[in-house]
């Protein structure tokens, strides 16, 4: 199942968060070649890619665990944890969103403009993948 890692930062977190960096990405990294990772990246403390010295305000990893006991424990090793990043870490079960079949991108507009009959097996049909998508009915 996935879960949701949702970290927040202790106020002026950069410096100890540059130097447990490099655990903290090869963690991330073993996950990641393990096929686990579904997103993580670190919340920007301004409205930046990169915001410098105003450094960052948390963390988001959201990846596949066997249960929510696994899930917390990863999250309790993690080096920033260790090192005293992180002030406040909430982990819960995640329900991924259905990807767009032939972008690589999340879908961040509605999926219609107007009203549509049948909606929910519309959404099904659009969020499926292409060999998985039911045939149109004539």
């Amino acid at each position: 199942m996935l879960y949701a890692i949702i970290s927040e930062d202790v106020p002026n977190s950069l410096e100890r968060r540059l130097a447990a960096r490099p655990d903290h990405l090869a963690r991330l990294e073993a996950l990641r070649d393990e096929g686990r990772v579904v997103l993580a990246g670190p919340h920007p403390a301004i409205d930046a890619d990169n915001p410098g010295d105003a450094g960052f305000s948390g963390s988001l990893v959201v990846a596949e665990f066997d249960s929510l006991e696994e899930a917390n424990a990863w999250a309790d090793a993690d080096p920033y944890m260790i090192a005293g990043v992180y002030a406040k870490v909430i982990v819960k079960p995640f329900k991924k969103f259905c990807l767009d079949p032939n972008r690589r991108v999340w879908r961040v507009r509605p999926l219609f403009t107007e009203p549509v009959e049948n909606s929910v097996q519309t959404r099904r049909t659009l969020c499926a993948k292409p060999e998985l998508a039911p045939a149109a009915s004539s």
